[in-house]
């Protein structure tokens, strides 16, 4: 028989009776110490006399659902508390893995063990990925084996991929009778062998995968967040989502793909750039040559800039068209080449003459701005500007954010060093910076293999030293 007396949460003044009785736990919410201690004394008296710990004279108050108290929730800290990113990531984890589960249930209701059960499912589950890289091979494959084909071959692509946004978590076998009842619908004046044909043409581009480690630890986060909210305005006792990391241990360690430009795809890029979007190569050189986020770009103003000491202060960031903290909230400087300095320079002076001609004295502090002086759209350049220089240029689909991988592997490819690139990117930590380019200098860690001693190594050292003889 265990029973204690906790206050919960730490100097609250709230004081809770916690039973431990025979494999049985039970908590209750009592208030003051001294109240607390009096039921505790109780409590003990009648599981002595076998009775039971807490009995029933008057039914208690149903606590909130979770679906309910994340909605207060939602009003009373994400609204106000973070940036809209961390908003968007709260919203999409309990929409898509937290309230399904427990969405239903009463916060008492959640217990360790329902959280454990809840973290193995996400931990096996599989999820079916068909995004827009692949869609395009799949699309491109389809038209390489078929002329004539490339209309029905793309409104086929854009059904199966809506299909798979609905159903991201359904089985390979499922996935296969969808795309063949799919297929057999698009192209039924087609043989079954061409139909066979196609199908498989499309799978050979979906990915099947599990949940990445990080995005699980990411759930389970904002999942006890939300507890700790509850716990702080005393409605349940203890968090059963905390430290469980050891239980998705076995979950897979996903690194992003990068996809950066080479040293000689960079100036036709920016030659493409200059011909078709010259109003954007200011922006373009300063993503290659800073590896600034798209986020920090727009929120650059023309006072972050030192112009005689040659760097760059990140200490804005614009989402969505709203200002916010940089992404790891701290500010961090990143060195500005020569060339980037000179086109910089000569973009304030254009846009000072430009706006003294329209009676204006002062230009707008955004360095990439529109023409009312605001920061520029970034789903506007990327979708509009962007991905046409790279087409004009000749070049493979990439994202925007792969700008800044172009930036560190350049830099890593001049063998600077890790801890360069790190504080050039603004990382958290030097570990980020080696788990995603480390694999950028495999040439620098062959010619370490070679530097370790053997028997071969004395003998070298004799011809050498015969020869310089």
């Amino acid at each position: 028989m265990g029973v204690k007396v906790r206050e919960r949460p730490e100097d609250s003044g709230v004081f809770w009776v916690f039973v431990d009785h025979k494999g049985r736990r039970k908590a209750k919410r009592v208030g003051s110490e001294k109240a607390a201690l009096k039921v505790k004394e109780q409590v003990e008296a009648r599981l002595t006399l076998g009775q039971i710990a807490f009995p029933e004279s008057k039914r208690e108050p149903e606590l909130p659902k979770l679906s309910e108290y994340y909605g207060r929730f939602q009003r009373n800290y994400l609204s106000s508390a973070v940036c809209s990113s961390t908003k968007i990531s709260y919203d999409g984890s309990f929409k898509r893995y937290i309230l399904p589960e427990f969405g239903n249930c009463h916060l008492n209701e959640i217990t360790r063990a329902a959280v454990k059960d809840f973290v193995s499912k996400l931990v096996n589950k599989k999820y079916i990925s068909f995004n827009k890289p692949a869609r395009r091979e799949a699309l491109k494959a389809l038209k390489q084996r078929w002329t004539g084909q490339t209309i029905r071959a793309r409104r086929l692509i854009n059904e199966f991929a809506g299909w798979i946004r609905v159903n991201p978590q359904v089985e390979t076998e499922a996935i296969e009778q969808h795309l063949t009842e799919s297929v057999a619908h698009m192209f039924d004046d087609q043989t079954a062998l061409f139909q066979s044909a196609a199908k498989e043409l499309i799978m050979d581009h979906v990915v099947i995968r599990k949940m990445a480690r990080p995005s699980i630890r990411i759930v389970l986060a904002e999942l006890t967040a939300v507890l700790n909210s509850a716990i702080e305005d005393g409605i349940i006792a203890a968090n059963p989502a905390r430290r469980l990391t050891k239980f998705y241990k076995s979950a897979p360690v996903v690194h992003e793909e990068i996809h950066p430009l080479t040293h000689d795809e960079v100036p036709a890029f920016l030659q493409a750039t200059l011909q078709y979007s010259p109003e954007y190569y200011p922006l373009f050189l300063c993503a290659i040559h800073t590896g600034m986020r798209s986020g920090e770009l727009m929120g650059l103003q023309w006072g972050d800039i030192d112009w005689k000491d040659k760097f760059i202060t990140v200490r804005h960031n614009i989402v969505r068209g709203d200002e916010h903290r940089t992404k790891t909230s701290k500010t961090h400087r990143v060195d500005m080449s020569d060339a980037l300095i000179d086109v910089l320079f000569d973009l304030r002076r254009q846009r000072r003459e430009k706006w003294l001609a329209q009676g204006k004295n002062e230009i707008p502090v955004w360095v990439f701005c529109n023409r009312e002086g605001n920061p520029v759209d970034s789903h506007n350049v990327k979708n509009r500007h962007f991905k046409k220089c790279l087409e004009k240029a000749g070049l493979r689909h990439i994202r925007f954010h792969d700008l800044r991988h172009t930036f560190a592997s350049l830099l890593i490819q001049n063998r600077q060093s890790l801890k360069y690139v790190c504080d050039q990117l603004g990382h958290a930590s030097i570990k980020m910076t080696a788990d995603v380019y480390g694999h950028l200098v495999p040439g620098a860690n062959r010619q370490a293999m070679n530097s370790l001693p053997s028997l071969n190594s004395s003998i070298s050292a004799e011809k050498a030293a015969g020869e310089n003889e």
